[in-house]
């Protein structure tokens, strides 16, 4: 028996209701203030002007950091409204995919917790039907409550209000995984290719990889290949006909604990400087006990690797692979095709292998012996009450033992491996687990959905979570839409240029920044500010290298008195000793005059 239309258009609208309310209200009320948002949008508005859709660019330099499909979305708004790419366009696009990640989160729960067609027995009395009903109800709690945490979940939705491009690849992954995810229960259930969802995976992943390129992979992997390799080695049904032999998988999983435990402590032992790094020490260690008893069940018994070959022939990984890394080398491609008809770039492989080395050490931290705690702080609130429910669903699930079906496996691998890969690899930056907030949300919402239906308090906490999920809803919108201006409205640089623009001449030529670039200071301008950099450290860009005070004071001579924009304090990454950047600027030019920006007349 399958869903009625009905109640999924009212569980759809509901949730677009939702999100509108948390994600769309007051898009462009604040300025650009992160970093990252105001890169997006300059080099969307550079491509605009240029007409090149291929080669990102910052004042005429490569910016090749990211993939462009962040780009491409903004430029194909603007198309359609017939403008340039503004902070309006970058904020819809960020909306709109959290808004269709919210809703593939609920139909890819709706299929996967939902009896497959064609199985089972026709309901042919009145207690299958009943029963049928029953289990299509459940699913439909578990779609609706995961796909409700999502779209209020607080980092989820800071993510939808701040023009980055974490938040694009979402939807390409939960569409990835959810295809693949039908595929291994097709045929499972078939013994053969489920070719359509197979092609709906592929074209998912050459998305995501466009978005960011290899983590949108590990979120997939995570979500799909991680699903398939836990129910092999831990499904009730693969176990059925194995003789149990808990003596060598205990030996078994020990010697390979010893072997992954003695290398991590060997390497990181040094590490450990606080509680912090040592309880990630600690669980790095712990991870490794888990990929040993895995890695020891599929050892003592054979069984399980032929099952999870077979899951993996049937959802053909190389296929999924070549998809991801295939539109990246395209893209490279196309990229150094045009670096070859610029005259001002010498070697363009080297510079994009530059690029690319320079982003994989900024991101790629392997180890990083904070990186577990903060990743699993981000994680205690990042679904809001999706989070709650979670861990709330690993004790219920260690307890009570139910069994799992496909969406089970899909949700504990996402969520659990996906924290557990981002923080073996990542430097424990929150947003960065945006592609892992789907799977917290189906965890969460599996637990809600058996809470709403055998708790005997479920309406109590039917009510409870409505309520919890109107307010996150109502707060969220009013933070972002109004709240966040009202409070910070000086917080953006764009408003401290546009403050700037009534107290000088016409034009941005006379001003200039010292010892800091913000690329929301450069879009709010309309040109580059020119940034000198008399201490460092250097931006990278061929605009933002350091040059000695000598060429600031001859600026000053040929083109008269500037306006300057300094850092108050030295930067973080200078040493101690290094003096304030106004004291070292006195110390070039003695005439300067120095005004605190909040001193300004109004």
């Amino acid at each position: 028996m399958q869903a009625p239309r009905s109640t999924t258009l009212r569980h759809l609208a509901v949730l677009v209701g939702i999100s509108v309310v948390a994600s769309y209200l007051g898009l462009t009320t604040h300025g650009l203030t992160n970093w990252q948002e105001a890169m997006r949008a300059l080099v969307a508005r550079e491509m605009h002007a240029t007409q090149e859709w291929f080669l990102p660019t910052v004042h005429n330099t490569p910016y090749l950091a990211k993939p462009p499909m962040i780009y491409w979305a903004q430029l194909g708004l603007a198309k359609l409204t017939g403008t340039e790419p503004a902070i309006w366009q970058l904020r819809l696009t960020v909306a709109l995919a959290g808004t269709a990640s919210v809703i593939l989160a609920y139909l890819a729960a709706r299929s996967l917790a939902s009896t497959p067609r064609g199985t089972g027995v026709p309901p042919v009395d009145a207690p299958t039907r009943d029963r049928e009903e029953a289990d299509n109800n459940h699913a439909a709690r578990v779609a609706f409550w995961s796909a409700a945490s999502l779209a209020t979940g607080v980092l989820f939705v800071r993510s939808t209000r701040i023009g980055e491009l974490d938040m694009l690849m979402v939807p390409f992954v939960i569409g990835a995984v959810w295809a693949l995810a039908e595929a291994w229960r097709s045929g499972a259930r078939t013994g053969k290719t489920h070719l359509r969802a197979i092609a709906a995976a592929t074209a998912c992943t050459a998305c995501a990889s466009l978005t960011k390129g290899p983590p949108a992979l590990l979120a997939i992997a995570a979500g799909s290949y991680g699903a398939m390799l836990l129910s092999a080695a831990f499904s009730r049904d693969a176990t059925q006909s194995a003789t149990h032999r808990p003596a060598a998988l205990a030996i078994t999983s020990a010697v390979i604990s010893v072997a992954l435990i003695a290398p991590l402590i060997w390497l990181r032992a040094s590490d450990v400087a606080d509680l912090s790094t040592g309880v990630g020490l600690g669980l790095f260690c712990a991870l490794a006990v888990g990929i040993a008893i895995a890695v020891a069940r599929f050892i003592t018994r054979p069984t399980r690797a032929r099952t999870l070959l077979s899951a993996f022939m049937r959802t053909h990984p190389v296929l999924i692979i070549i998809a991801g890394l295939a539109p990246l080398w395209l893209w490279k491609q196309a990229v150094n095709a045009r670096l070859d008809a610029r005259s001002d770039i010498a070697a363009p492989e080297d510079f994009i292998a530059t690029a690319a080395g320079n982003e994989a050490a900024d991101n790629l931290r392997v180890l990083v012996l904070s990186s577990p705690l903060d990743n699993l702080e981000a994680a205690s609130f990042g679904v809001g009450l999706g989070s709650v429910a979670a861990v709330v669903a690993i004790v219920w699930l260690i307890q009570d033992k139910p069994r799992l079906g496909t969406l089970g496996f899909v949700a504990i691998a996402w969520a659990v491996l996906g924290v557990a890969l981002f923080s073996a690899l990542g430097k424990g930056v929150g947003r960065y687990l945006t592609p892992v907030w789907p799977g917290i949300a189906l965890l969460g919402g599996m637990w809600l959905a058996a809470g709403l239906r055998d708790l005997p308090w479920r309406r109590t906490l039917a009510i409870a979570c409505s309520v919890a999920v109107a307010v996150l809803a109502v707060a969220q919108g009013a933070w972002y839409g109004l709240g966040r201006e009202l409070r910070s409205p000086d917080r953006s640089p764009g408003a401290l240029v546009r403050d700037l623009a009534q107290h000088t001449e016409p034009g941005f030529d006379h001003l200039i920044a010292i010892d800091m670039w913000h690329p929301a200071i450069d879009h709010a301008a309309g040109q580059l500010v020119e940034p000198y950099f008399l201490q460092g450290p250097e931006t990278g860009f061929s605009f933002g290298r350091p040059e000695p005070a000598s060429a600031l004071v001859s600026r000053i001579q040929a083109s008269g008195p500037v306006i300057a924009l300094i850092r108050a304090d030295r930067h973080p990454l200078l040493p101690e000793q290094t003096p304030r950047p106004i004291d070292a600027l006195r110390e070039a030019i003695p005439n300067v005059v120095a005004t605190p920006i909040d001193s300004l007349p109004p």
